[in-house]
């Protein structure tokens, strides 16, 4: 299975066209899919990435950062990574769409947040998380679903995509 690059500036059509027309040719388990969208790119075109169940979704001002390898690594290693950026535009009601990018910060999270998410890339599931930093596995569950919200993701998979790409775990870390 080979990843394949789409950006939105395709000279003959349209990105949602063009992903609809993979999605329609290859069955989900012979496709990765990587999409670089500009930041201002349309509703449609986000959520046809996400009705097609791309692997990653980057802004195409995050290239030359580091985002575009660090969603690539976590697509490697099984994960989904999607920029949150995009979903909370897509969270967002029509009228307030805005076109600056929301500054997620990594150091907005709290330092058991930052370790918790950590300890996630790593690979260690809740109970394990518990029994190395000496919390309950349920209060491991209700930090990390804390973080997730701050950060605009839902799962284990979106987390720790966006921690390799916001700094707080290395792409080469990961196991």
């Amino acid at each position: 299975m080979h990843l394949l690059v789409i950006t939105d500036d395709l000279p003959d059509g349209d990105i949602t066209a063009a992903l609809h027309a993979i999605a329609e040719l290859l069955p989900p388990e012979r496709r990765q899919l990587l999409v670089v969208l500009d930041d201002d790119c349309s509703r449609e075109a986000l959520q046809a990435c996400l009705d097609v169940q791309v692997a990653g979704l980057c802004r195409a001002s995050a290239v030359g950062t580091g985002q575009v390898l660090s969603t690539m690594a976590a697509i490697a290693h099984g994960s989904v990574s999607i920029d949150p950026w995009f979903l909370q535009r897509l969270r967002q009601p029509r009228h307030e769409e805005c076109s600056s990018p929301l500054a997620w910060d990594a150091d907005a999270l709290s330092g058991r947040e930052r370790q918790l998410l950590r300890l996630t890339c790593e690979g260690y599931d809740s109970r394990e998380i518990s029994e190395r930093v000496g919390i309950s596995p349920y209060a491991v569950r209700r930090c990390l679903s804390h973080a997730y919200q701050r950060i605009g993701v839902r799962d284990r998979a979106q987390a720790i995509g966006w921690s390799v790409a916001h700094g707080v775990i290395s792409a080469r870390d990961l196991r």
